[in-house]
């Protein structure tokens, strides 16, 4: 599994809210998740899904998290590409990269995700 390699590894937090309640099942492709559950997507990528954080109050809907687990050497783009795929087509209503809001606009997510893998791995 990818986490178990530290050298090398860092961690991008990305905070959905959604009312899609499929979504954090869509995005790792697996079943019914379960906190602490770590879906592998390459040797070098994962996807860990830490908790399901409720913020009914805030009219976001439900809010929840996922870790982008990469190892150096894994395209930037790669990894935000990826990302984009995974919401595109869905309801997000708000998204938080890093403690950064970002608007659900390719080119934005794009480079909010770009720039926090390069500021981490420098």
């Amino acid at each position: 599994m990818v986490s178990k390699i530290e050298p090398g590894r860092i961690e991008i937090n990305v905070d959905i809210f959604t009312t899609d309640e499929k979504l954090p099942d869509d995005i790792t492709g697996k079943g019914k998740l379960i906190k602490g559950d770590e879906i592998e997507v390459s040797d070098k990528f994962a996807v860990k899904y830490p908790s399901m954080q409720p913020t009914k109050k805030s009219g976001f809907g439900e809010g929840f998290r996922f870790v982008l687990s990469v190892l150096s050497g894994v395209g930037a783009s790669l990894i935000a590409n990826w990302v984009w795929d995974k919401i595109k087509d869905k309801e997000v209503k708000k998204l938080i990269i890093e403690r950064e809001v970002v608007e659900k606009e390719e080119g934005e997510v794009k480079r909010v995700i770009k720039e926090k893998i390069q500021k981490k791995f420098d």
